[in-house]
């Protein structure tokens, strides 16, 4: 399973000098996210078929 977590500026841990994560970083994080749930929802589809597919069968 891919994280969550985006990686943040070293000085982003003291509250003068923080300026949040990376843009770069919370786009990439927000890609991989995309992916994760397109990969899930294909995932349930087939699961749904499958089951589709005994029920007709039984």
């Amino acid at each position: 399973m891919k994280t969550d977590r985006v990686r943040l500026r070293e000085n982003s841990l003291s509250p003068e000098d923080a300026t949040g994560p990376d843009l770069e970083a919370l786009k990439i994080a927000k890609a991989k996210q995309d992916i994760s749930h397109q990969e899930l929802d294909k995932w349930i589809a087939a699961a749904i078929a499958e089951l589709s597919d005994r029920e007709r069968a039984a």
